[in-house]
């Protein structure tokens, strides 16, 4: 199953959990595929992929290579 430091991944967006595990692979291709970059988790505070990613240090996922639109 997932593993992270969060308190709300069973209640995350693919996204939020992909951000949250510092899977950039998983990212990029949620991404892609149309997966809201603003959307938030269901829990109390709402936490975005971005807020997620810079939780655990998922530096890669928060930098915005050039080639990603």
């Amino acid at each position: 199953g997932f593993e992270s430091n969060l308190s709300f991944s069973e209640q995350a967006t693919a996204l939020v959990r992909a951000a949250g595990s510092g899977d950039l692979r998983l990212v990029r291709l949620l991404v892609e595929a149309g997966a809201r970059v603003d959307g938030v988790c269901g829990c109390v505070d709402g936490e975005t992929p971005l807020a997620a990613a810079v939780n655990v240090g998922a530096v890669d996922v928060v930098d915005k290579p050039e080639d990603v639109g």
